[in-house]
């Protein structure tokens, strides 16, 4: 399993990061904003993370941006291919500790992500 967090599984570009905000669905929590679009193309899942400078110094705001990047690292399982993923963190997220950062993306994410289709009922044969 590769470990690393590449490039392909990042959002990088304001148009990508824009078309998520305005067309995907959101859930909300005391330390992040979580916004989820399904990619037309089916590609693999990709990540932005937004970190605005009221959250503290540069230092801050990448400590809190690797951490968000180990959570999806590290995820099991991965995030659906086809997905694009904006984590909007918000002022608390800075003095949480990484579980309570870990409990609330899992689950923010498992009200956005898609379920697998039920089975089909069984037919009943009544005459």
């Amino acid at each position: 399993m590769d470990e690393s967090f590449s490039r392909h599984h990042r959002l990088r570009h304001r148009r990508e990061f824009l078309l998520v905000y305005g067309e995907g669905s959101k859930a909300h929590g005391r330390l992040v904003v979580i916004f989820a679009r399904r990619r037309p193309d089916g590609g693999p899942w990709r990540l932005g993370i937004t970190a605005t400078r009221r959250l503290g110094k540069a230092v801050v705001r990448n400590r809190l941006r690797r951490r968000i990047r180990e959570i999806f690292r590290r995820r099991n399982p991965r995030p659906p291919d086809g997905w694009d993923f904006v984590v909007n963190l918000k002022h608390p997220a800075v003095e949480a500790p990484f579980d309570e950062l870990l409990r609330e993306i899992e689950r923010l994410l498992a009200r956005l992500e898609p379920r697998p289709p039920a089975p089909p009922a069984p037919e009943s044969s009544v005459t």
